[in-house]
């Protein structure tokens, strides 16, 4: 019974260790490939993401850093505002 109940303890605590998810995730990106996702209605990704095998996106903290790093130059970048809540994964 003690093992059991340290099992659940430790569980607990690991479960409260855990982050929550964020209620938002941002993508970065330039107006064409914005422009493109609005007319398909969907977005597939980009040459760097479909290489690396995901879509890149950024917490609200990371947002920053990541126009810094990868879009210093972009004159047209937006930022899209995503709720994860919306957000599905697709195999």
């Amino acid at each position: 019974m003690a093992a059991a109940a340290t099992a659940t303890a430790t569980a607990t605590a690991a479960a409260k260790s855990v982050p929550p998810h964020p209620e938002f995730i941002y993508r970065l990106c330039v107006e064409s490939e914005w422009k493109s996702a609005q007319q398909t209605g969907k977005f597939l990704g980009t040459a760097i993401d479909i290489k690396d095998g995901y879509i890149h996106l950024s917490t609200k903290a990371q947002s920053a850093e990541t126009a810094r790093k990868y879009f210093a130059a972009v004159k047209d970048l937006y930022i899209l505002k995503i709720a994860t809540a919306k957000v599905c994964h697709v195999m």
